[in-house]
């Protein structure tokens, strides 16, 4: 029976470089098992092995997996594909002693279950499956980089470590300590995300590409949830806590509404909401600058993503400094549709608390800015972007003067536009960060104990929350959700809020993109007045807002749904995978990746 294990095991690894192989070259097939290695290597990582080496590891497991990602993604940052060259190389160990384990794992599996025992339809296909996503990462990872020539011996490597595991059996695994694979693993397995969801090479440039592309990422995403596991986080959860699936379809019927209402008044603000020119935001004074270029980003459905080349086009513009760092801590904070979207989970008390706070962290950190700047020269303040970075093509509501329509439209005509708008340009640039939100916040329910976040208790939690928000790098959109489960962990309303305030606008990317442009005076104020600002609205809000006044997120997510709520949420699944076959996944996902140009951008609608 090993022996028969092994093959088919050794068949389902060897399937993804004959794929790689026969689509090389060849646009739709290459756009298929892109899309299909897209949805599938991330979704076994963290639904499978991250789990495995954060039970056996412990949270250390989740810092190796972010060093891994970190490491290539500064590598990549330095030199355009040093990221790939040295991923490529990361992996590689990282998967042999993978192989080795898988191996190991397969001969003593098949010890235990007898000599005589056969190995049916469903196994042998959960076999092969399991390993083909595993060849087929490292054919696309490592082909494109190195060819064919050197990439055959490594991929033979690996395939050889798995006969090694197998022949070897238990006498391996007792020789290597567990936390040896599982460290290493960890590492690899933030490597392998940064290759794996980053790829330099152009979008699915037709329609039909891009659709295939889509439909082959749910394929890869449906399989890697199937694949068997007896411990499947999908499954199993804290006691009395809710499992990662119980969550998340009745967390998506429940703000699907809410989410509907904010797309079209985003559109509807869009469409109707005067458009303003660079030029408009000198004003006299630093207070009187801040405000506009708050107010100025208020209509724009923009993450950090799409803010940072806006601001390096405002500063070339030579927009007063005030105006940009307002445009720049205010627009992702105050993005409309997720202002709406915090009322079904925060409640009118603490949704009003974040638009209002949005506003207060937006002048105070434009203020900060601003006075940081005072005596720096015009011509250092004004120092270019690193070259490349403002060639991206600007967005329509960019910073260029607008030509007025000579003629303009009917309401009717208005309101098709503002719907367009919202179904399109703004449903792109937060769909993945919805979706995204939803996961991140069903996960964090499943696994997470409440006493441990109850335990920190305000003020703690308040800074705690802010602080984490700065790596972290979330749409509105996407920190709601998170946030809102926070509360029902147990933190405070402050510690959410300022995680909800602080996530989308102040976050590592802006700071660098400030640093650059201004100097470390004015990122370093930029970062200290936006947490200074999150924790003191946070613990204004801890004293001015009721705890009851935020929904019960297991009531929430567990009652009977209306039939119109099913209906929304049936309108917006249909929106959602519309807007992914219409840009594709690359690009779709590229919305929540910093300096990465946003999916409405790079596709014309």
């Amino acid at each position: 029976m090993l022996g028969v294990v092994l093959l088919l095991s050794l068949m389902g690894f060897a399937v993804g470089p004959l794929l790689v192989a026969w689509g090389r070259g060849r646009r739709a097939p290459s756009a298929a098992i892109d899309g299909f290695t897209l949805g599938v290597v991330p979704s076994l990582l963290l639904l499978h092995l991250v789990p495995h080496v954060v039970e056996e590891v412990g949270a250390g497991a989740l810092a190796l997996v972010a060093l891994g990602y970190t490491v290539l993604w500064m590598a990549d940052r330095r030199a355009h594909d040093g990221g790939e060259r040295i991923g490529a190389a990361l992996v590689l160990p990282t998967l042999v002693i993978h192989a080795l384990g898988d191996g190991a794992g397969l001969a003593i599996a098949t010890s235990a279950a007898g000599h005589r025992e056969q190995v049916s339809t469903g196994l042998g296909l959960a076999l092969v499956l399991h390993r083909l996503p595993e060849g087929l990462f490292l054919a696309t990872a490592m082909v494109p980089v190195m060819g064919w020539r050197r990439a055959i011996p490594r991929l033979s490597m690996v395939a050889g470590a798995t006969v090694v595991g197998a022949l070897l059996g238990s006498a391996l695994l007792s020789k290597i300590p567990d936390a040896v694979f599982d460290a290493v693993a960890a590492f690899g397995i933030g490597a392998m995300l940064r290759l794996a969801t980053h790829r330099h090479g152009a979008d699915a440039p037709t329609p039909l590409t891009r659709a295939l592309s889509a439909v082959t990422f749910v394929a890869g995403v449906v399989i890697a949830a199937w694949i068997p596991d007896p411990d499947s986080v999908l499954r199993h959860a804290r006691p009395h806590e809710l499992s990662f699936i119980e969550s998340l379809g009745p967390l998506f019927v429940e703000t699907a509404p809410s989410m509907l209402i904010g797309l079209a008044v985003a559109g509807a603000v869009q469409t109707w909401a005067p458009r303003k020119q660079a030029s408009w935001l000198n004003g006299r004074g630093a207070l009187s600058q801040a405000l506009r270029g708050m107010l100025f980003g208020v209509p724009l459905p923009l993450c950090s993503c799409g803010v940072l080349p806006l601001v390096r086009r405002l500063l070339a513009a030579r927009v007063p400094v005030a105006a940009v760092a307002a445009f720049a801590a205010g627009t992702p904070a105050l993005d409309v549709g997720g202002a709406v979207f915090s009322f079904r989970l925060f409640g009118a008390p603490l949704a009003l608390a974040r638009i209002a706070s949005g506003f207060v962290i937006a002048v105070a950190v434009a203020l900060a800015v601003a006075w940081s700047t005072r005596g720096v020269s015009m011509r250092f303040a004004l120092r270019p972007a690193p070259p490349g970075s403002m060639l991206r093509p600007s967005p329509p509501w960019s910073a260029t003067p607008h030509e007025p329509e000579s003629d303009p439209p009917e309401a009717p005509r208005r309101a098709l536009s503002a719907l367009r708008q919202a179904v399109g340009p703004t449903l792109d640039h937060v769909a993945a960060w919805y979706v995204a939100g939803l996961c991140l916040a069903a996960a964090f329910e499943a696994a997470v104990d409440p006493a441990a976040v109850a335990g920190l208790g305000a003020p703690l939690d308040v800074a705690l929350g802010a602080l984490a928000a700065v790596p972290v790098y979330m749409c509105a959109q996407g920190a709601a959700p998170f946030a809102a489960v926070m509360i029902h962990k147990g933190a405070s309303l402050g510690a959410a809020l300022a995680f909800a305030m602080v996530a989308p606008g102040t976050n590592l990317p802006v700071l660098a993109a400030f640093r650059r442009s201004l100097g470390n005076r004015a990122a370093l104020a930029f970062g200290l007045a936006s947490l200074a600002t999150a924790v003191a609205v946070g613990l204004a809000a801890n004293a001015l807002v009721p705890a009851a006044s935020v929904p019960e997120m297991h009531h929430l997510v567990a009652h009977a749904h209306a039939p119109w709520e099913l209906a929304c949420a049936g309108a917006l699944a249909g929106l959602l995978l519309r807007s992914l076959v219409r840009v594709g996944p690359r690009a779709w996902f590229a919305a929540m990746a910093p300096n990465e140009e946003p999916a409405a951008d790079r596709h014309a609608h």
